[in-house]
């Protein structure tokens, strides 16, 4: 199954986004923050990243530009409370694959992370 790295500085959502994935059959690893998710990405592969964009010393955006940079094939979910124009305008000319408002559906982000995950023509 694939390898999912999800990054939130809000410890209950990254428990319940682990658990969600997990029973899903994925691999989940967390980072609290964006300084360590880069770390790991350094470190390990990720068929998919779910982050969070506010986050403190490396926010999501930074986490994304990192990612294009150094990982360009990387999928990536950006999920916010902040649903303004620009902050989703920034993410999608990033390259951003999705951008999910707050509060999400569990089935909604299972369903993303399904089609970004698939192996190449199984989507």
């Amino acid at each position: 199954m694939a390898d999912i790295l999800i990054v939130d500085d809000n410890e209950i959502t990254l428990q319940t986004v682990d658990r969600l994935l997990t029973k899903e059959g994925y691999n989940v690893v967390a980072a609290t923050n964006g300084k360590e998710a880069i770390q790991l990405l350094n470190l390990l592969t990720f068929d998919v990243v779910i982050s969070d964009l506010t986050m403190p010393f490396v926010t999501g955006l930074d986490l994304v530009r990192h990612i294009r940079e150094h990982f360009p094939e990387t999928p990536v979910i950006i999920v916010s409370s902040t649903s303004d124009e620009r902050s989703k305008r920034d993410c999608y000319n990033l390259g951003v694959e999705h951008f999910l408002s707050k509060p999400i559906t569990p089935m909604e982000l299972v369903m993303k992370v399904r089609k970004l995950a698939a192996p190449e023509g199984e989507n």
